[in-house]
């Protein structure tokens, strides 16, 4: 883990803390807070400061914005960058088709850095003209003009009525109310919605006490009023994507689609890949079986003692601290965690009629079912696996596990018919630490390249 920028403050709101702190949060190459330190520490050479905010200054966690869209399109149109002048880095986005208004057909989570979609009417310090917005749009839906209203505002709107209501302690309600809140909702909140190690450097710097006028332009309700509350810059992945001295948005859209921790690490997911190590280290006990599945597809024994072997310094240290667990295992255990991998060869078609548990997404491939195609020399093969298999579990207690490599079917054949001459012992050990090398292998094709 490589330290990169950093930023402090004196009145910074970290998750769960009802009071501000004083500190200096720490942002890794991956745009994730890796550490909170202390006001006044030193730097190390080569890390940039983004910012010291002023005494006045509140800096809290980026906005987590629910949104519904009617549309005819299941896309979303994205362009402006009002999302960022609000403090919104995330938005939960739910598409309705003209077909159907009555139900929601589509659920999209959207890192808005990246896929900004707004009011035309922006506010006087963005000058964005709307004809020219469209002049420059490509047939790419990411950028269709749209509309998302009170994105902007809302932060300010919020602010301005909970002073007027004598809401107690209102800035950390205000952060519960508007990015917690919602990040727990959508399930992100293991990486949007607070300041808290592990979580993604989305930021928004707030002066609480400026106040300013905001008139209507005729788009909607007409009039005017003065709110408090003034975003001064917002922060996503320690990058500034709107910044008030700069005149608003100061970077091209670079953000992403995002998927729940929990659906995202899950094998049986299209494309699922680990989240950095900073916030595995951080994750609930639920959303860390999860990652830890898509190397090890663990039992108990291994998931609950590498749940208490944390923080790792990276999978790397993970997949060796996991070695010398399941050494020291009881062989009890060993056998609970070899028969927590699926079995080898098996016919995907068969565990849709069969208690089998059915493949994940990573053994499919692992095992080139996702290529395969099915003849008469193929279901011999299958027929040849499933009864050395079962002869295998029979003699030994456990399933026959090995590193596949690529390697044919018809080559598995006579790997397993050479290790049915081997002991139970020797097994036993074989099998756990061709777990380890397929945990090796799938970890180079987790890594999320940026």
């Amino acid at each position: 883990m490589t330290i990169k920028q950093a930023i402090r403050g004196k009145q910074v709101l970290v998750a769960g803390e009802e009071t501000f702190r004083e500190c200096t949060l720490l942002i890794d190459q991956d745009g994730v807070v890796s550490e909170i330190k202390e006001y006044q520490y030193a730097l190390p050479d080569g890390v940039e400061l983004i910012r010291d905010c002023a005494d006045n200054e509140v800096l809290m966690g980026a906005l987590v914005n629910i949104h519904v869209q009617v549309t005819d399109s299941l896309h979303l149109a994205t362009h402006t960058a009002v999302a960022a002048a609000g403090g919104v880095t995330t938005i939960i986005y739910k598409s309705l088709t003209t077909a159907s208004f009555d139900h929601l057909s589509m659920e999209c989570y959207v890192d808005v850095g990246t896929l900004y979609k707004s009011e035309i009417n922006i506010n006087d310090r963005v000058n964005v003209d709307k004809k020219k917005l469209e002049s420059d749009v490509d047939v790419d839906f990411i950028k269709e003009p749209g509309s998302i209203s009170s994105l902007q505002y809302g932060l300010s709107i919020v602010w301005t009525e909970y002073k007027k209501r004598g809401i107690p302690n209102p800035m950390y309600h205000l952060t519960e109310c508007m990015c917690d809140a919602p990040a727990r909702l959508a399930n992100l909140n293991d990486k949007k919605g607070s300041i808290a190690v592990g979580r993604d450097a989305d930021f928004v710097v707030f002066d609480p006490d400026q106040s300013f006028t905001f008139k209507d332009e005729g788009n909607v309700v007409g009039g005017s009023a003065t709110l408090t509350g003034v975003i001064l810059e917002t922060i996503l992945r320690g990058q500034t994507i709107d910044n008030v001295m700069t005149g608003g948005l100061t970077t091209k859209p670079h953000g992403e689609c995002i998927v729940p921790t929990n659906i995202h690490s899950n094998p049986s997911y299209p494309s699922p890949y680990l989240p950095p190590i900073t916030r595995l280290n951080q994750m609930g006990r639920d959303n860390f079986f999860n990652v830890v599945h898509l190397l090890f597809e663990t039992a108990p024994p291994l998931a609950n003692a590498l749940y208490d072997a944390r923080p790792f310094s990276s999978y790397n240290n993970l997949i060796d601290v996991a070695d010398t667990i399941i050494q020291k295992c009881s062989d009890q255990d060993k056998i609970l965690i070899i028969n927590a991998h699926p079995r080898i060869g098996v016919n995907p078609a068969a565990t849709k009629t069969s208690q089998s548990t059915p493949l994940s997404t990573l053994s499919f491939r692992e095992q080139g079912c996702h290529s395969e195609q099915i003849n008469d020399e193929v279901q011999r093969v299958y027929q040849s696996l499933q009864q050395l298999n079962e002869q295998y579990e029979k003699k030994n207690g456990f399933k026959f596990v090995v590193f596949v490599a690529g390697r044919p079917k018809s080559e598995i054949v006579k790997v397993l018919e050479q290790r049915l001459q081997n002991n139970t012992i020797d097994e036993l050990r074989i099998g756990l630490t061709d777990m380890t090398a397929i945990a090796r292998d799938r970890l180079k094709k987790l890594v999320k390249i940026k």
